[in-house]
């Protein structure tokens, strides 16, 4: 399970990303936060390279330097199935970013093609971040 998290944390990532957006809460649970309203805004999004390789906050929260190699191997697995996780997802996602963002510069049609690509990109972010050859 945590591979997994780890992996879709990865795909959600943006630029921006601090550690100021991970809050860890009572028994080991992780928070995720944007303050720049990613599912309803995401002013920058115009700014940002979805193929960006982003530090994984809480990988290194858990791990430090040292991830283990059933934990990458897990990660790939999970990064493996985005894209198709994405598209099958995409017309709830797109639905209810519409809703989220009614009346917002940034709409579902902007941020769902980042997202889209973010997915399809996942394994290789993932290799390429965790230092994997395959």
């Amino acid at each position: 399970m945590l591979p997994s998290v780890i992996a879709f944390d990865d795909l959600v990532a943006n630029s921006d990303r601090s550690e100021d957006n991970l809050i860890a809460v009572r028994n080991g649970d992780f928070v995720l936060v944007d303050h720049a309203e990613i599912a309803g805004g995401l002013s920058r999004l115009h700014g940002f390279d979805a193929n960006t390789q982003t530090r994984s906050f809480l990988a290194d929260e858990i791990f430090g330097a040292n991830v283990p190699h059933a934990v990458k191997s897990g990660m790939m697995v999970a990064a493996e199935s985005h894209y198709e996780t994405v598209q099958a997802a995409r017309g709830e996602i797109e639905q209810w970013l519409d809703l989220l963002s009614a009346g917002k510069r940034t709409t579902a049609h902007d941020i769902v093609p980042y997202l889209v690509e973010r997915a399809r990109m996942s394994p290789q972010r993932i290799r390429d971040g965790q230092g994997l050859l395959v």
